[in-house]
């Protein structure tokens, strides 16, 4: 992974925790960051009443996992060069995201049958912004969007390590989300 890549990882990674502070009641594991993902983490709600069921067992960080349920998936991207002003400003508060690997995230969520959500971190403001991109309807199976984005081909950054590649594009409407505190 090129340096930048790493910067990019540590930073998605301060956004995990700052959304996790704020919402204490989950547990997160992250995909392997040496190699691509079609999401960068799994989200769960653990068991409130696991540890005062095993008083006195030795406990260790893996036991979060135990008895817990998936909740959500998620789609992180680290913003650089890109103030929270820049970005409701000058991109109206519009988060770029390849369709193809929101379409991707939105049928790992489907197969889980859990909740999409997306959280943006912008690096030059040391802020980011969570929402749900698409939810789970128990009565129907079906997983439905709850979000504004239009899809247009554009020519953007390939990978992080620069290049230009035209593909399909989803822009989606981040305003009205709210803020965390890095």
């Amino acid at each position: 992974m090129s340096p930048m890549g790493l910067v990019a990882v540590d930073w998605a990674r301060k956004g995990l925790k700052a959304w996790n502070k704020k919402n204490p009641k989950h547990c997160w594991i992250e995909t392997n960051q040496d190699r691509y993902a079609d999401l960068d983490a799994i989200i769960g709600i653990p068991d409130g009443q696991w540890a005062s069921k095993h008083i006195g067992s030795p406990v260790d960080a893996r036991c979060v996992w135990i008895d817990a349920e998936i909740n959500q998936v998620m789609e992180i991207k680290s913003r650089f060069g890109v103030t929270k002003e820049k970005f409701f400003n000058e991109w109206k508060g519009t988060w770029l995201v390849t369709y193809d690997k929101l379409k991707r995230c939105y049928d790992t969520a489907y197969s889980l049958r859990t909740n999409l959500t997306g959280l943006l971190v912008l690096v030059d403001s040391s802020v980011c912004y969570h929402t749900l991109l698409a939810e789970y309807n128990k009565d129907t199976g079906g997983l439905e969007w709850r979000i504004k984005f239009e899809v247009m081909t554009t020519e953007t950054q390939k990978t992080i390590n620069g290049g230009t590649a035209l593909r399909e594009n989803a822009y989606i409407d981040m305003n009205g989300v709210e803020e965390i505190t890095i």
